[in-house]
């Protein structure tokens, strides 16, 4: 199973039932594989395919799902990056990757003389929305995105196995250089699988993604894990914190993943209780150790379950959650997901006693292929 072949077959199976919502745009399922299918099959005209690496450097978008979601189909992979970084941090990681393929938002047109010098490998640019296309960038060709969209190309089949690499996701680089992250499809889909299991997400839930994109957390726990219960998603295109409550009250959203300092600037709004969130089974956790003020701020105010996870990176997403079903303790992450062990040991891999601290290790399905051209690394 791979990315590309989960939306096919939810898109058969859920048809006209709403997958995405965004700025007043609603599509189904079979509207979003179509597009995806396009995507693919116009990438593929323009010269990429299986093993070939597409920059993503977007925000939250439709566009950025189209592609995500379709680069399976021509076993293409996608290498999200944070569009805010620095421009060495950018031209690092595309250089690194060996993308040949850059897809970018329009508030970056006017560099694209730079972006051609700084990334020599890049041959083919995509520019989002309005911004000039056919812009002489040296040997780099500029088209808009919309071409995709508009590619009358007859989608190809699906090329991409399970154990073939889906994305290259690049570490914070907080102990040296960023590390490159060879996620699987069957990574994607094992962890997303074990999240449903753990949050019995169904067709009915509506998920708010509130996140970027290009982390693993929004692909992962707000896109995938949703598309596999058959719920559908409302995507925050511009990121505002001050909107989340708002969106949940008009959206009637049943599920938010987000972060603590999320969740405090929440609970401080004004008439934050007032509003109507009902709808809300849960709120989710990560990426960050939660505060004790704020999980209790989030009880006061908000009044709804609270859960935290655990992941990384090199684990695709998550790696522990807890269930809401169950007593929650504020500082804690919850169990192993299913099919996952983790293990605290000391410095010779030994399981020290409960209550020490350890080297936390983590072991299963959703454990990244390695770190990619870094193999004493992933030794």
């Amino acid at each position: 199973m791979t990315i590309t072949q989960l939306l096919e077959d939810q898109a058969a199976k859920y048809e006209d039932k709403t997958l995405l919502i965004s700025d007043g745009e609603e599509l189904s399922y079979r509207a979003v594989q179509q597009r995806a299918a396009s995507v693919a099959a116009g990438l593929a005209d323009h010269g990429v395919g299986a093993g070939d690496k597409i920059i993503l450097l977007m925000g939250n978008c439709l566009e950025f799902l189209y592609v995500f979601l379709g680069a399976g189909r021509i076993g293409a992979v996608v290498v999200p990056v944070n569009p805010l970084l620095k421009p060495d941090e950018i031209a690092f990681i595309a250089n690194d990757s060996d993308a040949e393929t850059l897809i970018m938002i329009p508030e970056f047109a006017a560099l694209l003389p730079q972006v051609a010098a700084a990334l020599p490998k890049v041959k083919r640019v995509f520019v989002l929305g309005d911004a000039p296309a056919g812009a002489p960038a040296g040997s780099v060709a500029v088209l808009p995105f919309a071409c995709l969209l508009e590619c009358a190309e007859t989608p190809p089949a699906i090329a991409a196995g399970s154990d073939d690499d889906a994305a290259l996701i690049y570490t914070s680089g907080t102990t040296g250089l960023p590390k490159g992250v060879i996620l699987t499809h069957r990574n994607y889909l094992a962890n997303a699988r074990m999240i449903l299991r753990t949050t019995t997400m169904s067709g009915a839930d509506r998920f708010l993604l509130v996140l970027p994109l290009f982390h693993v957390n929004a692909q992962v726990v707000s896109i995938l894990a949703p598309m596999i219960a058959g719920a559908d998603v409302y995507v925050m295109k511009k990121f505002n914190p001050f909107a989340i409550l708002p969106l949940i009250e008009k959206f009637r959203a049943t599920i938010l993943s987000a972060v603590p300092t999320i969740y405090n600037v929440m609970c401080r709004m004004p008439k934050a209780a007032e509003y109507d969130i009902d709808s809300i089974r849960f709120f989710v956790s990560g990426a960050a150790p939660m505060p004790e003020e704020t999980y209790r701020d989030v009880q006061r105010v908000l009044r709804k379950p609270l859960i935290m996870g655990y992941g990384l990176s090199e684990a695709t997403c998550a790696s522990a959650a807890a269930d809401y079903r169950d007593p929650i303790k504020w500082n804690s992450v919850g169990s192993p997901l299913r099919y996952t062990c983790i293990r605290i040991v000391d410095e010779n891999g030994v399981d020290v006693a409960v209550g020490d601290t350890g080297e936390i290790v983590v072991s299963g399905p959703a454990v990244m292929k390695g770190y990619y051209k870094n193999p004493e690394a992933t030794k």
